[in-house]
């Protein structure tokens, strides 16, 4: 036979992709409860959970958790904005076909350094990249299998001394 399991997530501390189950509860003949306990790492959900980005100061705590999952809500305009750099990002992000505009990059590498995760959906309209660094572009480099499917970039500057693109200054291991 077959069960049928439906699973109803509240309130996740964590936005990622798998989930650890460490018990299953279930009603059998007569109504007795059974549970069935696992050890971590013996059974997995894998599902996406996405942590809604509405605003700059959104934006700005993805460096704090990078291994998260993140999804636009909106467009973001980066005009007067400070501090807002990722940084190494292994999480998904999801720009949910939204635009972030206006970022320059007058310190650092990138508006990611290094992208081992996946971005997809994003429009990036008047990046600017003006300070000289190895590579230059979005994404400084990539490491391990970074994704990046429908991201478009509109109106880029980018200043690099070895490797330049505009959206990824270095790439190995992209899909």
């Amino acid at each position: 036979g077959k069960s049928k399991v439906t699973v109803m997530v509240e309130n996740p501390i964590k936005y990622v992709s798998k989930y650890y189950v460490k018990s299953i509860t279930s009603a059998g003949a007569f109504g007795i409860s059974y549970t069935r306990y696992y050890a971590d790492n013996e059974r997995a959900l894998y599902f996406d959970l996405f942590r809604p980005i509405t605003s700059i100061n959104d934006w700005k705590t993805i460096k704090q958790s990078p291994s998260e999952n993140y999804q636009l809500t909106t467009d973001l305009d980066f005009m007067y904005a400070t501090d807002y750099m990722v940084g190494n990002f292994s999480g998904k992000l999801n720009g949910d076909g939204h635009t972030i505009k206006n970022i320059e990059i007058t310190t650092g590498n990138g508006l990611f350094t290094t992208l081992s995760g996946e971005i997809k959906n994003l429009f990036v309209v008047n990046y600017k990249k003006t300070n000289a660094s190895y590579y230059g572009g979005l994404i400084y480099n990539t490491g391990g299998t970074a994704t990046i499917d429908n991201v478009h970039m509109t109106n880029v500057s980018v200043n690099g001394t070895t490797g330049v693109g505009g959206i990824i200054g270095y790439g190995s291991s992209v899909v």
